[in-house]
């Protein structure tokens, strides 16, 4: 964990929907008795054992203005996500000036992945290349569930920030204490983030950005872990935006623009861009150079997003369901999704997410046959291709046709979708949202602005898979029609 030394910053969101914990102390949580072993692994944080149940964890105590409530708690009662690092209890304690400090109990993980990294250069071995790949994706992982499910940016993303536990290499993000649920139009401070892992137009000093920053953060971690030191280790403000150009090259005038537009007529001195692949030595994978140049993008708005990051050719080797961990051990559950962090997610990217052989670990895919990608039996009916779509249960066909006749079209902007079908007679089909009640279709139908004069809503949707075997419908192998879907 980082530093937390200072007085949160007042909470300007009001998160709601939470009521884990109280912000008094709970009455078994006042009484809960810990062992102080006096090991500090982070500032601000140390070692303790719960002696009723004998768990190890680790607190952080924060210094806590009486007048606002703090914004890191407030965060971290909404996370819950493997690869977050989770809130056991909390409780307040004082000290003989009367300060008050607020006591974080979390999950006790022994490493960190710049511990990890500082073991490999001090002996000057590369990080072992799964390593970085496992390391990697869990972090875009934490941040996809963070940035969409919970809309939490987490504004010091480093490598001290990321604990790993060194037997199963399991990656858990830490330290919320600079997270904020970043509001369209609200100012934001720009000095944030450790320096070397700050993204340009924090630099630039620009107040209205958005998770994008987090992005450019893991690009600095992924290069560091690939080159064993910092990519930009500028010594000051002004010295880290030079670091960056050194690379990068100038950026244009519409890149400024992207990143700060007050910036636009500055002129700064003409660098031509320094080529990714000699960044890095000869027998880096061309694949690790591709996604961190697609993360270290000036302009915001052009790097990837954490689950598009996911989905990367650079982490192909884990979802091979051979891949393992050096001396042959398991590698840590990398797919079990839940809805909220696939958020933003299309059906295409869903299906190179979670590999055929590890959608058992995902709760809404796992009880489901999912018939393949590209299948010339899949048609797919959504109206905004930008939101996440998952399966919530399946209905069998049983000796009756359903035929797609005719897809008129696919209008986002639009909130009827004309989509001809018709059904055998006695056969249901079924249609739901989560703001609208379960609707029954029965017989034939010629367009779905017949099933209700109610216009249906971008969430909601009809998707339908179908196998033919010999002419008829193949019940038995993929005879389903998923018709309950629902947006996260």
């Amino acid at each position: 964990m980082a530093s937390a030394g200072t007085a949160a910053a007042p909470a300007a969101e009001n998160h709601s929907g939470n009521t884990k914990f109280a912000d008094k102390l709970p009455e078994e949580i006042n009484e809960m008795k810990i062992k102080d072993e006096k090991e500090k692994n982070w500032i601000s944080a140390m070692k303790a054992k719960c002696l009723e149940t004998g768990e190890t964890v680790a607190i952080k105590k924060v210094l806590q203005d009486k007048r606002y409530k703090n914004r890191e708690l407030q965060t971290m009662r909404l996370l819950d996500h493997p690869n977050v690092v989770s809130l056991k209890h909390c409780f307040f304690s004082t000290t003989d000036k009367d300060e008050l400090y607020l006591n974080l109990v979390l999950e006790y993980v022994p490493e960190t992945v710049y511990r990890v990294s500082k073991h490999y250069s001090k002996v000057n071995q590369r990080m072992p290349l799964i390593y970085v790949k496992l390391y990697t994706y869990q972090i875009c992982r934490a941040l996809a569930y963070i940035h969409g499910g919970i809309g939490v940016c987490h504004r010091d993303i480093k490598p001290q920030n990321l604990l790993v536990n060194p037997h199963t290499h399991q990656v858990k993000l830490c330290d919320f204490g600079s997270a904020k649920v970043l509001v369209k139009g609200e100012p934001n401070i720009s000095y944030i983030c450790s320096r070397y892992y700050r993204a340009p137009e924090l630099i630039f000093g620009a107040t209205e950005y958005t998770t994008a920053i987090d992005i450019w953060s893991v690009g600095c971690v992924l290069a560091e872990l690939l080159l064993g030191q910092p990519l930009f280790p500028g010594e000051s403000g002004v010295d880290q935006l030079v670091e960056i150009i050194k690379v990068l090259g100038t950026p244009t005038r519409e890149e400024i623009k992207c990143m700060n537009p007050n910036y636009t007529e500055f002129k700064f001195p003409q660098i031509k861009a320094h080529p990714w692949h000699k960044i890095f030595h000869k027998r880096m994978p061309p694949e690790a150079v591709d996604l961190v140049s697609r993360l270290l993008q000036y302009s915001p708005s052009l790097r990837c997003t954490a689950l598009e990051a996911c989905v990367h050719p650079f982490f192909d080797q884990l979802r091979d369901p051979n891949a393992r961990l050096p001396h042959g051990r398991p590698l840590p559950p990398l797919f079990n999704f839940k809805p909220q962090e696939l958020k933003g997610a299309t059906f295409e990217l869903l299906s190179r997410l979670i590999p055929e052989h590890a959608r058992k670990q995902c709760a809404f895919l796992g009880r489901h046959h999912v018939p393949p990608l590209g299948s010339s039996a899949l048609v797919l009916a959504t109206l905004d291709c930008n939101q996440c779509l998952y399966i919530d249960r399946p209905l069998s066909l049983s000796r009756f046709s359903l035929q797609v006749a005719l897809l008129v079209s696919l209008q986002i902007s639009s909130p009827l979708f004309p989509f001809l079908f018709s059904t055998g007679g006695g056969s249901e089909l079924y249609s739901y949202s989560p703001y609208k009640a379960t609707r029954r279709i029965f017989g034939e139908v010629k367009c779905i602005s017949d099933i209700n004069k109610e216009a249906f809503t971008i969430t909601e949707v009809l998707c339908i898979f179908s196998l033919r075997s010999n002419g008829s419908w193949d019940s038995s192998a993929a005879g389903f029609i998923w018709d309950t879907i629902t947006i996260a």
